[in-house]
């Protein structure tokens, strides 16, 4: 399996479980899965995805952040509303109304509705189900 490697100057690392419900989530947002790679198992330990120039890593609580140590202890035993609070994921996307229909669908919390913003962008924000903050924002004329 020829792994692409390659990832962006800055490549956030979600912690999430099950991973594999994180990708499928993940492509419903326009993310391709460049690899995934399982433990002894076969369970998944890390995925990393792609969408343009972006790329993301998933891994689960129990083997991210340095397995045993206070602060890898401290995310694996929080729930997932908790894992990303304070950090919001910003993904630029050319039809916001798709994406904002497939949270509504799903019936995730929707943090502010779609508004157009002062700059010309619309933008809504969304928690998703692992616990991280988006905010959907399509460009002005997009």
């Amino acid at each position: 399996m020829g792994l692409d490697h390659k990832i962006s100057t800055l490549t956030p690392v979600l912690t999430v479980d099950p991973i594999e419900d994180a990708v499928e989530f993940y492509k419903e947002l326009g993310f391709s899965e460049a690899y995934s790679i399982p433990d002894e198992n076969g369970r998944v330990v890390h995925s990393h995805l792609r969408k343009g120039e972006s790329s993301m890593f998933l891994g689960r609580p129990d083997i991210s952040h340095y397995p045993g140590k206070p602060r890898a202890v401290m995310i694996a035993n929080c729930t997932a509303d908790k894992r990303g609070t304070g950090v919001t994921m910003l993904l630029q996307v050319e039809n916001l109304e798709e994406i904002y229909e497939m949270v509504r669908r799903r019936r995730l919390e929707v943090l502010a509705e779609p508004a157009d913003e002062f700059y010309g962008d619309r933008v809504f924000f969304f928690l998703d189900p692992f616990g991280y903050e988006w905010k959907i924002s399509q460009i002005a004329g997009g």
